[in-house]
């Protein structure tokens, strides 16, 4: 990512100096992470970028992104797959064309 932003375009924990990255030990422009304020830079391997309300960014440093990670459960309905399987084999379920984007 551009290291050039301007201190409202990322997020309220927007540091406008270089430091050390609390991920990766190297000394560059930083951001901190909006879950548990560490400093880390814009590189994909030390945080995760999410665009957010007002033009701004939230920022995840890897070490939340793992616990957050961790937390998250796959949870499936079945009853609305079964509706679904009944409705094909009726064949009541509608292809719809795909639009084609040029």
């Amino acid at each position: 990512m551009n290291n050039e932003y301007k201190s409202n375009t990322l997020s309220p924990y927007y540091i406008p100096y270089d430091d050390n990255c609390n991920e990766c030990n190297q000394y560059t422009s930083i951001n901190c992470c909006n879950k548990c304020s560490e400093c880390v830079c814009s590189s994909e391997s030390c945080s995760t970028i999410y665009p957010h309300y007002n033009n701004t960014y939230f920022i995840i440093c890897k070490a939340c992104f793992c616990d957050i990670e961790q937390q998250l459960h796959v949870q499936i309905d079945f009853n609305k797959l079964r509706t679904l399987k009944q409705r094909i084999n009726d064949n009541k379920v509608i292809k719809r064309p795909k639009k084609r984007v040029v």
